[in-house]
């Protein structure tokens, strides 16, 4: 037993320190004495602790990385949150910011507009007719136009533009305030025009006008009952310094006789509002210029 001993105290020497052992065996008596060097047991002991340090040192490494690898990912997680807060109060702030700017501008608009209301020209219109004759190019109505600027600034480049629709019996899907808008959207899309003339603040100017009906028109309003009901669609256009828009003043007008008797249509039984062509002309202060019952007349 102790000679096995001896040998793996050899073996053990001979790993730790190799060419370093000085290991004697001595016999005393029948019995084997092994004596292992003092350096060789401390240099034993010394590798022993330094293995045990390596580890106990391994472990502490380990533990710090992980609680470095917890603590950065607590700052990366509380990182992500305070960017997003940050973001949402950009986002928010953007809005904001977005939503002044819209309603300052809102109310730049609105002053802007309530500036040009108080001061802008307002052109009114009123009428009088005159006779309404037939002759060989068809018909024609004698009318003056009676304009006054109510408003605040000159009306400029005053335009007048009309034109007659008439009514047919037959034709139940017939609108003249959907002629009215299309003829107000074709006078508005019109080349523009730098003529005319300008009507200051309180003037009135009248512009007589001869209004024309042609054959064809003439023969196809009165091509079933032999009466016309003529309508006048019409439109004052103007423009003032305040703004570059076209203003309009619109009107539609029924041109009826007076509804007196006349002996014609009493021998006829006939409406006497109405203009008969088998009548023949009318004179003036026959003529009734009444608003439209479909309406029609607007400013802008």
């Amino acid at each position: 037993m102790r000679t096995l001993t001896t040998m793996l105290c050899l073996l053990l020497a001979s790993t730790v320190m190799p060419g370093n052992c000085d290991v004697t065996t001595k016999l005393v008596g029948s019995k084997a004495q092994t004596h292992v060097p003092k350096q060789l047991l401390i240099a034993s002991t010394t590798s022993s602790s330094s293995k045990v340090k390596a580890l106990a040192k391994s472990s502490d490494s380990d533990e710090q990385t992980a609680e470095y690898t917890r603590e950065l990912a607590n700052y990366t997680l509380w990182l992500a949150i305070l960017t997003a807060f940050v973001a949402a109060m950009g986002a928010a702030q953007g809005i904001f910011l977005y939503r002044a700017d819209r309603n300052a501008q809102r109310s730049t608009d609105i002053a802007n507009r309530a500036l040009i209301e108080a001061h802008r020209p307002w052109v009114k219109v009123m009428f009088q007719a005159g006779s309404f004759e037939f002759n060989a190019n068809g018909a024609m109505l004698q009318i003056q136009f009676l304009l006054e600027n109510v408003g605040s600034s000159p009306a400029e480049n005053i335009n007048i533009s009309s034109k007659f629709i008439f009514m047919n019996m037959k034709n139940i899907k017939w609108n003249p305030f959907g002629e009215m808008e299309a003829f107000i959207n074709e006078r508005r899309s019109a080349k523009p025009w730098w003529h005319g003339e300008t009507i200051f603040p309180g003037e009135k100017i009248v512009f007589p006008f001869n209004l024309g009906i042609n054959c064809d028109e003439l023969d196809q309003a009165t091509v079933d009952i032999g009466a016309i009901y003529p309508t006048l669609l019409g439109t004052i256009e103007y423009r003032t310094r305040l703004d570059e828009k076209i203003h309009m003043t619109t009107f539609m007008l029924d041109i009826r006789r007076k509804r007196e008797p006349r002996p014609y249509t009493v021998a006829r039984n006939r409406a006497p509002n109405v203009i008969w062509r088998e009548e023949g002309n009318v004179p003036p202060g026959e003529i009734v210029l009444e608003r439209s019952f479909f309406g029609g007349s607007h400013a802008d």
